[in-house]
């Protein structure tokens, strides 16, 4: 699903309008339609006896507007409050707002000597309509605005929010000074990047993306870039396993970690591979630990490499290649800890290896200390960095990351020809063509240790099966998501692991290939 900017939301709207003669008054009542049915949920549901709506001077509040004439006319009791004056509203809002005065609907301006009222009126209503601000919102909220949206923060009521909740950056998920933290957030056509990321993604309730009959060309013709990955898309990534196949049917993937104190990492790996559907899984560490890591790994083949100072040597590099030479994925970094040799090893394979080549963890540590080895692949690099690692490979610091996660794992896609996975909420997915994925699954019970291992291995079995990279990635970030919020279901946060996700692997691959995909709440 593509999922658009403030600047593509407009350019969809304003195609809709010039090129199908879709006046825009028909697109707003459409809007108010699919609020109003998620409102007349809420009511049904929470038994709510009174109804709020706070609306602004632009689109949004015309969008409010025309949601409290449908609810009015269908017998349901509504307060309706602008904040502002009423001489600064205009177009299709004005139209709305003229109506409500016509069928005797008060609508309340709000100005500093009547705050008091909608305060008062908050403390005892059920359900609002939070309709103040919309998609073009820039700069910092203040005044009026920042009361109305504290006060509605201070109330014990269900909150609905139209297309975006007030004051968050729909281009980039900033709080503009405050927004309202919305129980439900009903937006229109496709989703907005600031709904899905963080803090904005913190305030936005359910999401629910309602259609308001705008053509699909007039989304096509944008060139969206951005997308957000769903379940019938996942769906349509993974093969149907037909009944005359075999283990070599479902590729062959390869994962070389482990070291002396961290002989769990490619355990995790491994089984999280044999859990999404390799056919062959060989998982390669340092002889010390074979006899430890092989007895975990019963359905796996377990080879035990050359060592020094209990990590694996440059000796082992021609065993490796011979190795990998039958393998269709290959993965390098669980567990792995640092050294010289460790560095020639990588850097050798980097240029060596022409199948998927999944960098992870202290792999991509290594590999911070000169990205120009990048180059010089054979195959397809796949890094999946957390915002730490992003920070060594790239020179910025952590919070710089974090405020800019598309815009560093698009770059960092482009110059190196890689795809990037940057974890974190909403894990971000890049290519080198500019493409960027969101994910929208995981909860915050899978920050914990061996997670990470966790999806490298899940990534690898999709590569060896033969998705395409950018697919096996996709889908394994997906799956690995919604793995979490199943184990998430049945555990808690607090007591699940990363262990947990790799049992809940089939569970998640199943509910995918059914459609009976388990949502968050």
């Amino acid at each position: 699903m593509k999922i658009a900017d403030s600047k593509e939301m407009k350019a969809i709207d304003n195609y809709a309008i010039q090129n199908f003669g879709i006046p825009g008054i028909v697109l707003m009542e459409n809007a108010a339609i699919k609020v109003a049915k998620h409102v007349l949920g809420a009511i049904f549901r929470l038994k709510g006896k009174r109804i709020t709506l706070i609306c602004g001077k632009g689109n949004n509040g015309g969008d409010g507007f025309a949601v409290a004439r449908l609810l009015y006319v269908s017998g349901i009791k509504i307060d309706v409050y602008l904040i502002g004056n009423d001489k600064d509203i205009k177009g299709d809002a004005l139209i709305n707002y003229k109506i409500l005065n016509n069928i005797g609907l008060k609508v309340t301006s709000i100005d500093a000597q009547n705050l008091a009222e909608l305060y008062d009126n908050l403390k005892s209503c059920d359900i609002i309509i939070d309709a103040i601000l919309g998609t073009g919102t820039r700069g910092e909220v203040t005044g009026l605005y920042k009361k109305s949206i504290d006060l509605i923060n201070g109330s014990q009521a269900y909150v609905i929010s139209v297309d975006i909740p007030s004051g968050i950056d729909a281009d980039t998920g900033k709080i503009l000074g405050t927004a309202v933290r919305a129980d439900k957030t009903v937006t229109f056509v496709i989703p907005k990047i600031g709904l899905y990321t963080y803090p904005g993604a913190a305030f936005t309730g359910e999401i629910a993306v309602e259609d308001i009959s705008i053509p699909c060309e007039a989304i096509e013709k944008q060139n969206i870039s951005v997308n957000l990955l769903t379940p019938e898309y996942i769906k349509g990534l993974l093969p149907v396993r037909r009944k005359d196949t075999n283990k070599g049917s479902y590729g062959r993937a390869v994962i070389i970690g482990g070291s002396e104190n961290m002989m769990g990492a490619p355990a995790m790996s491994g089984l999280a591979a044999l859990k999404s559907g390799a056919g062959i899984v060989e998982v390669c560490v340092p002889q010390s630990i074979k006899e430890r890591v092989a007895p975990v790994l019963m359905e796996a083949i377990v080879h035990g490499l050359d060592e020094k100072d209990g990590t694996i040597s440059l000796s082992s590099l021609d065993k490796i290649k011979n190795i990998i030479k039958k393998a269709s994925s290959l993965s390098i970094g669980p567990g792995i800890s640092k050294s010289d040799d460790l560095k020639k090893l990588l850097f050798s394979l980097i240029e060596f290896s022409d199948i998927p080549l999944i960098i992870d963890a202290d792999g991509l540590n290594i590999l911070s200390e000169d990205t120009s080895i990048l180059r010089k692949a054979k195959g397809q690099i796949i890094i999946t960095p957390h915002p730490g690692e992003m920070s060594r490979l790239i020179g910025k610091s952590i919070d710089y990351i974090q405020i800019n996660r598309t815009e560093c794992a698009r770059e960092f896609s482009s110059i190196y020809n890689v795809i990037t996975l940057l974890k974190g909420t909403n894990t971000i997915i890049a290519q080198p063509s500019g493409e960027v994925y969101i994910n929208p699954t995981g909860n915050p019970g899978m920050a914990k240790g061996g997670s990470g291992d966790v999806l490298t291995g899940i990534i690898s079995s999709f590569a060896a099966m033969g998705l395409k990279p950018i697919g096996a990635v996709n889908a394994g970030v997906y799956i690995h998501g919604l793995a979490g919020d199943l184990a998430s279901k049945e555990l808690g946060e607090y007591g699940m692991k990363a262990g947990d996700i790799i049992e809940f692997i089939p569970a998640a691959i199943k509910s995918i290939m059914l459609y009976e995909v388990i949502t968050k709440k």
